[in-house]
């Protein structure tokens, strides 16, 4: 009923591998695990992304229309180069 998963790994320091023994992981902490990942991966990533999307989707609107100068779009322009060029 209980299945035991075991991994070993070497880590490769430069001056030779150490084997490190991971912990067994049982039925109830691999239960906890997928509990963890439905959460994160699924509930909390959307609940970050549409919010995002959506008020890109805003954010186009009311730069495509015509109250909006091109001063204040070279602006935006300029300022997505300027985050762009430091995340490299």
């Amino acid at each position: 009923m209980g299945n035991n998963y075991t991994a070993n790994a070497t880590v490769a320091d430069g001056l030779g591998g150490e084997l490190i023994e991971c912990p067994v992981t049982t039925e109830g902490g691999k239960e906890l695990l997928d509990k963890f990942q439905f959460w994160v991966e699924g509930i909390l990533c959307c609940a970050i992304a549409v919010p995002g999307f959506l008020g890109n989707i805003g954010s186009g609107y009311v730069l495509s229309t015509k109250g909006t100068s091109t001063a204040e779009i070279g602006y935006l322009q300029l300022w997505g180069r300027y985050v762009t060029w430091i995340s490299n």
